[in-house]
């Protein structure tokens, strides 16, 4: 079972990739009217860090806005570090479904559930999301049958994680979740 990662580095990693999603988004400029966008980031208070020297980095959510009068439109780039509105930080959204839909003991269910800070309604909701609504997005629609085998969604987000190489498990199902993570904006 995979824990929070704690290491610094893992989650500046993952802010350079949002960073990189950001200045694609920015240099791209309006998807309504072509204007210039300006910054205009989220403040965030995200839960399921593992210490305080992440917190810094994470109380931001990039986001633009249109320069030009009339069309002010926001252009929130996808996100490898936040799961859209969710208050969990993306990681803390994905391990600790995968930990619970796993069907692993009770006790490493709770052990897993006390680290990351999460009461069980709340993981049970994300389960429930993963095996209902993440169906129906159109990133599963467009995507969900490159999968071979095919995806037991009964087993999900467990059995997505377990699609992806070994070597960067994680990053990869962050980028692959983080289309979800937005509406306004969408990166090639």
């Amino acid at each position: 079972m995979h824990n929070i990662p704690s290491e610094s580095t893992f989650y500046d990693f993952l802010t350079q990739i949002d960073r990189d999603l950001a200045a694609q988004v920015s240099r791209t400029g309006c998807v309504h009217c072509n204007g210039r966008l300006h910054r205009g980031d989220y403040p965030r208070k995200p839960r399921g860090l593992p210490n305080s020297e992440v917190d810094d980095a994470y109380s931001r959510r990039f986001s633009f806005c249109c320069g030009r009068d009339g069309c002010r439109r926001r252009a929130t780039p996808p996100s490898v570090r936040f799961a859209g509105p969710k208050v969990y930080v993306a990681v803390v959204w994905i391990l600790a479904s995968c930990a619970m839909g796993r069907r692993t003991s009770r006790s490493q269910c709770e052990a897993w559930r006390q680290q990351a800070g999460v009461s069980f309604r709340t993981i049970v909701r994300w389960l429930n999301w993963w095996r209902r609504s993440f169906v129906e997005t159109n990133l599963w629609r467009r995507e969900g049958h490159l999968f071979m085998p095919p995806v037991d969604v009964s087993l999900a987000p467990a059995s997505i994680f377990e699609r992806f190489s070994e070597t960067s498990t994680l990053e990869s199902v962050l980028r692959f979740v983080a289309p979800l993570s937005t509406e306004s904006v969408h990166v090639a």
